[in-house]
């Protein structure tokens, strides 16, 4: 999956996670390993179109509480390392399970902890989506290496 649905702790046994699961570890990043009381890790993903159309390597990045949108934005471009010009293209939404709630104005847009609270009794968090064209090459599942040859008679 292209997007991250939850976080273990260091001290779960690994016997305790279920094998039908996709399990990803990373370092986290310096930035993200202290979190104050008005900040929050939030978990952001690539999607194409649309919300289930994921694709990339999900990440998370920590929010401020009342920060301007246009300097999150900055430091996820300066993290994914996306040039200017490629980053105009992209749109940004808080994504949740009635779908995207789109974040147009960059400069006069204000994050809030509140919009990633956790909702319904599944404990779904929303979580900071990414629409851009997905330039990553799709491969067929099966290979086709070369066509049969017919020979007539």
């Amino acid at each position: 999956h292209s997007r991250i649905f939850s976080e273990h702790s260091r001290d779960l046994p690994l016997i305790r996670l279920q094998p039908s699961k996709s399990l990803r570890a990373e370092e986290v990043p310096p930035d993200e390993l202290q979190v104050g009381p008005n900040e929050l890790v939030v978990y952001a993903a690539h999607f194409n179109k649309d919300t289930y159309n994921q694709f990339g390597v999900p990440f998370t990045v920590k929010i401020r509480d009342g920060e301007q949108f246009s300097a999150l934005k900055s430091r996820i471009q300066k993290r994914l390392e996306v040039p200017d010009s490629e980053m105009e293209k992209w749109r940004f939404a808080i994504v949740s399970s009635r779908g995207p709630n789109w974040l147009e104005n960059e400069e006069q847009t204000i994050v809030k902890l509140s919009y990633f609270k956790p909702e319904g009794s599944n404990n779904n968090r929303p979580y900071l989506g990414l629409e851009h064209v997905n330039k990553i090459v799709k491969r067929p599942r099966i290979a086709y290496p070369e066509k049969p040859i017919k020979i007539h008679n």
